[in-house]
């Protein structure tokens, strides 16, 4: 990352998601700390954070939608799932 920070800007193709929406899409959160870490080190962008893909979707509209992911709590928050 320190060697390349330009390659965070860097978007897919098809879906023009950067890696930030990949990694919400993907269920990374030691990767999206990390990426947090970076802004605050100033060596990426808040504004990297704010993307869109092609479709309109938010980092936390991905990391919301459905997934094979166990929700760990028990009960109606299982259920929301």
């Amino acid at each position: 990352h320190k060697d390349y920070p330009m390659a965070m800007y860097d978007v897919d193709n098809k879906y023009q998601k950067n890696i930030v929406l990949l990694t919400a899409e993907h269920k990374q959160p030691s990767v999206y700390k990390l990426l947090l870490s970076l802004k605050e080190e100033k060596i990426i962008k808040e504004s990297v954070f704010c993307e869109v893909d092609n479709e309109g979707n938010s980092a936390l509209h991905l990391a919301a939608k459905s997934t094979n992911f166990n929700w760990p709590v028990p009960g109606a928050l299982s259920q929301m799932q």
